[in-house]
């Protein structure tokens, strides 16, 4: 049975709880919340994923779905989930799981630091079994370093322990919460070759900037940088490090409504993923690592600097 003693919980900043404690689901899967003078945050450690951040004196930043369902070993709709060791559809086996399958599996908490200035950073491992080999055929670990501050800073490391180049792509799945999504518009990307997975992966250029008029479901390899996030009058940034591609998605009426734990509730968020995926994905060399770093903020700060040169 999970406690804090068992996990190596000392910062009192830092409790156990679950998801019936805190969403009212029937099966309470295990999370972390995270709690200091400047934010909220809560974490499940499923997949190592963000279901919550909440800067001191602003709206909740991510989307939890009001019809998430929270089932072990099943995709939780909403917040950062981690898609590796494949992102989408897996283009060499097709019929695989979307998404891989890290973001269902118990990540292990390696470490839990409450740093200066109210940082706090969480540590995450997670090995792949014997039995994934039948999918994927490269043992692997993950590391995953999540850092709260007045932004949220999350670095991947993946390593390659097979005997062969491993094929790896993946993306830090973001969920934003909006208020419309008819209303947001992102920077930066027009110019930009994009995939378009709603036109069977057909290769367009971006006219100008991003709008959601509809279904969304966008690719843009190799554009690295930051994408602007633009709600009314905010403004939120993504920046990434070995994360060259963006992702931008939302389903639309049509798409939502045959997806039972979103239906109209689609309005109510954007998608804007950072990863290696498509056109970038990487190939690790045996006995090899690959990290990639991706931040989100209003304004961002040296720390990204920092952990990118680490």
């Amino acid at each position: 049975m999970l406690d804090a003693q068992s996990l190596d919980i000392t910062s009192d900043c830092i409790t156990l709880t679950d998801t019936t404690a805190l969403y009212g689901s029937e099966v309470g899967l295990p999370c972390l919340s995270v709690r200091t003078p400047t934010f909220r945050a809560v974490v499940a450690l499923q997949g190592a994923q963000v279901l919550s951040f909440q800067p001191e004196g602003e709206e909740e930043w991510l989307w939890l779905s009001p019809l998430a369902r929270f089932i072990p070993g099943e995709a939780i709709r909403g917040g950062i989930p981690i898609c590796a060791p494949w992102f989408g559809v897996n283009r060499r086996e097709p019929t695989l799981p979307k998404h891989g399958f890290l973001r269902n599996r118990d990540w292990q908490l390696a470490g839990a630091d409450e740093l200066m200035n109210h940082t706090v950073r969480l540590r995450f491992t997670c090995a792949s079994t014997p039995e994934d080999l039948a999918q994927f055929a490269w043992p692997f670990t993950a590391e995953l370093d999540i850092y709260f501050s007045d932004q949220i800073l999350m670095a991947l490391r993946i390593t390659n322990h097979g005997e062969s180049p491993m094929p790896l792509s993946f993306a830090f799945h973001s969920y934003f919460r909006v208020a419309d999504v008819a209303e947001v518009s992102v920077a930066e990307l027009a110019g930009k070759r994009y995939l378009d997975n709603t036109d069977k992966l057909q290769e367009k250029v971006e006219l100008g900037p991003l709008c959601f008029s509809g279904e969304v479901d966008r690719v843009y390899p190799g554009v690295g940088g930051v994408q602007t996030m633009i709600l009314g009058g905010k403004q939120l940034h993504v920046d990434g490090y070995h994360t060259d591609t963006a992702i931008l998605w939302n389903p639309g009426a049509e798409l939502a409504a045959g997806m039972a734990d979103v239906g109209e509730h689609y309005r109510d968020y954007v998608c804007l993923e950072r990863g290696m995926a498509f056109d970038d994905e990487v190939q690790v060399p045996a006995g090899s690592s690959y990290r990639g770093v991706m931040a989100i903020g209003r304004r961002l700060n040296e720390t990204l600097n920092t952990i990118f040169s680490g």
